[in-house]
């Protein structure tokens, strides 16, 4: 039930929104969750040594 796109699904076959908006909706959570990935990978790599 924590996957990208079940909670809007599930809003479109409980015909709270249409098809669209239920697309619409999962792609902006998955911008969302990728753009936490890489703030998060950012931090993880700032002690990184860059090698030559």
């Amino acid at each position: 039930m924590k996957a990208i796109g079940v909670r809007e699904l599930l809003a479109h076959l409980k015909s709270e929104i249409t098809l669209d908006e239920a697309r619409s909706l999962a792609q902006i959570a998955t911008r969302q969750y990728i753009k936490r990935q890489l703030t998060w990978w950012r931090g993880q790599m700032a002690d990184w040594e860059i090698v030559p």
